[in-house]
């Protein structure tokens, strides 16, 4: 069974030929286009959102205050809804 019927939504490129790079570029740029900027404190109790956190967003900065974990993410929008109860700020 061809690989584009079993993963329908990949995108399939070739760095050898060059085939279908443009659309990786163009792609990449919608998908940092939809991103946002968002800060976070998450209790030192909700661990797992943390490794969440590291897994699904771009961690630009993080601090350990008292009262938990602050990270300032770049995070699809998306997948913010993971994290809406950890927002602070905005």
């Amino acid at each position: 069974m061809p690989l584009e019927k079993n993963i329908p939504d990949a995108m399939f490129i070739s760095a050898q030929t060059g085939v279908n790079i443009d659309g990786l570029k163009e792609h990449l740029e919608n998908e940092l286009n939809q991103a946002v900027l968002a800060e976070l404190m998450i209790p030192y109790t909700d661990g797992a959102i943390e490794a969440v956190a590291h897994k699904k967003c771009e961690v630009l900065e993080k601090q350990y205050k008292e009262e938990g974990t602050y990270l300032k993410v770049r995070i699809n929008m998306e997948d913010m809804r993971h994290f809406e109860a950890y927002r602070i700020g905005e």
